[in-house]
């Protein structure tokens, strides 16, 4: 059986139906790894980047690969916007997964539910616009 990064998304949303603590951080990392899996699949449509000098874990690797994007063209804003805000999201993510004496509130986590929306739909987005292009 396989999923898909929406599949991943609905599962953050079901989350955050109890407001407990622990689904709130639950629903924030789901939301990450379910923007990190469709940016990841379009990462590999990216130019390789340098990552001299950095820590070079395949999370690193896909989101350099959007904020460095230097290629003139109608996409690159939006390769770049969808990398800031996978840093965003990445940052709650660790937040939630790893900061237990923070106090994780819903809005946050609702907030990074609807960013993953978002990045998800912009890289539907791209996604059509290179596959036309």
């Amino acid at each position: 059986m396989s999923i898909s990064p929406n599949d991943i998304l609905d599962t953050s949303k079901y989350l955050l139906k109890d407001n407990n603590e622990s689904n709130l951080r639950s629903a924030s990392s789901r939301a990450y790894y379910a923007a990190f899996h469709a940016c990841s699949c379009f990462s590999e449509k990216l130019p390789a980047v340098d990552m001299s000098g950095k820590h070079e874990t395949t999370h690193n690797v896909v989101i350099t690969k959007y904020l460095k994007y230097t290629e003139n063209s109608d996409f690159k804003i939006k390769i770049r916007k969808v990398g800031g805000l996978m840093m965003q999201l990445r940052n709650a993510r660790v937040d939630a997964d790893y900061k237990l004496s923070f106090n994780f509130k819903e809005p946050r986590a609702k907030e990074n539910v609807y960013q993953s929306g978002r990045i998800i739909g912009m890289i539907d987005d791209l996604t059509k616009d290179f596959c036309e292009g």
